[in-house]
C-alpha cells in the first residue's frame, strides 16, 4: 500500500483520479471544495445532481465519473450535505473502492480525507485497513477547507 499524506490543494495534484466526498441526495455542500468542484466540472455536478435526486446513490457507494481528466470519484459518505459523514458510510465507501479499483483500471488517486475533523484518526485507520495490500497509490489531502 502506498498512502501518502499531503498538504496543499488537491486541485494541483497530478493524478489519474480525484476522490471527493459527496452526499446521497445529489446536493453539494457550500464549502470552498464543492464550490471549486462546481466551477471546474459543471457537467459532473449536473450529472451528480440528477443521479442523486433520482435516488441512485446510497451512503457507502462509490461513483466513478470518467468523462474528465482526471477522473472524478465520488465517495458517498453522507445522506445530505449538512448531515454527518458517518464512519460506517466512510468505511463502506473505502471498502467498495478497494474492490473496484482493479476492475476500473485505477492506479493513482488524490483523495480529500473524508469525514469530520474529530474522526480523522479513525478514517486514517480505515484507509490503512482497506488498502493494506493494495498497490493503488493514494495521496490523501487532509485539509481542503471544507
Amino acid at each position: 500500500m502506498t498512502v501518502n499524506y499531503e498538504s496543499g490543494s488537491v486541485w494541483t495534484a497530478n493524478t489519474q483520479a480525484l476522490g471527493l466526498e459527496l452526499s446521497a441526495n445529489g446536493r453539494l455542500g457550500a464549502s470552498p471544495l464543492h464550490t471549486a468542484l462546481a466551477d471546474r466540472w459543471p457537467v459532473f455536478v449536473s450529472d451528480y445532481r440528477q443521479r442523486g435526486r433520482g435516488g441512485l446513490f446510497a451512503p457507502g457507494d462509490v461513483w466513478i465519473w470518467r468523462d474528465s481528466t482526471p477522473w472524478l470519484i465520488g465517495l458517498i459518505t453522507r445522506e445530505t450535505p449538512s448531515g454527518a459523514a458517518r464512519l460506517r458510510y466512510i468505511e463502506r465507501a473505502l471498502l467498495n473502492l478497494s474492490t473496484l479499483w482493479i476492475q476500473e483500471g485505477l492506479h493513482d488517486l488524490a483523495l480529500v480525507l473524508p469525514g469530520e475533523a474529530e474522526d480523522r484518526a479513525m478514517v486514517e485507520e480505515l484507509l490503512a485497513r482497506a488498502f493494506d495490500s493494495s498497490p493503488l497509490r493514494i495521496n490523501v489531502y487532509r485539509d481542503e477547507s471544507r
